[in-house]
């Protein structure tokens, strides 16, 4: 802007989370590196369900298979020819699965959506749930994700969600699962 040769509509700014407050080394490590973004940006398990970085959806980790090896600065694998998107230096990262997308208002719910509590819509987020027994015939093992919805009741001092007719719970500040 201070070239004279472009303005800026600043009206149209936003928030931008990508490695907001992840330090130095996501910028200067390897993204196979937990200083580098590993299990919160990038991932390195092709089978892996899991939050994208944003919690906006519920996902997959993107490995792809490469017709060459990868320049050896961009290999993660023992198998050269694995790696993720060129434009995030091959970096895998988790892709939101297009049925699964938390902040969704088109959603056509399925029988799955509804034993399984999921909530779609603006104030929707993915998080990692502890299995959950819904009735006598499904349980649910293992961690998984769902979309729940959220709210800020007192903004800046606590998030809520609610899980189908519990009512809100407050997540704990300390990062537990809570009771």
């Amino acid at each position: 802007e201070a070239t004279g040769w472009y303005t800026v509509d600043y009206s149209k700014a936003e928030v931008h989370g990508w490695g907001k407050d992840a330090g130095c080394g996501f910028q200067n490590d390897k993204c196979n590196t937990v200083s580098g973004g590993l299990g919160t940006y990038f991932c390195n398990d092709a089978n892996a369900k899991s939050c994208t970085w944003d919690s906006k959806a519920v996902g997959q980790c993107s490995v792809l298979t490469y017709s060459a090896d990868l320049p050896t600065y961009f290999q993660y694998f023992s198998n050269p020819k694995l790696g993720g998107q060129t434009f995030i230096d091959k970096c895998p990262e988790v892709v939101g699965y297009s049925n699964r997308q938390c902040t969704a208002t088109d959603v056509t719910r399925t029988q799955t959506d509804d034993v399984y509590a999921f909530y779609y819509g603006t104030n929707g987020r993915c998080v990692e749930t502890n299995p959950v027994l819904t009735d006598t015939r499904y349980v649910q093992q293992g961690s998984t994700q769902r979309c729940l919805q959220f709210q800020c009741p007192c903004p800046g001092t606590r998030l809520q969600f609610k899980v189908m007719s519990s009512g809100w719970m407050d997540c704990p500040t300390d990062g537990t699962a809570g009771d």
